[in-house]
């Protein structure tokens, strides 16, 4: 439950970020995004 809140969160954020900023720059966070995850993952267990 607390992953499906989490990612919820994170999913909902992103989807506003898409809204009010360019591409570009949409385009970077989602890429730095896809590379951060494994290593929180890696802290967290």
């Amino acid at each position: 439950m607390i992953n499906g809140l989490i990612f919820y969160l994170a999913m909902m954020f992103q989807t506003y970020g898409l809204q009010t900023t360019t591409a570009g720059k949409a385009g970077f966070i989602t890429g730095l995004s896809t590379l951060i995850v494994p290593f929180f993952a890696w802290i967290i267990f």
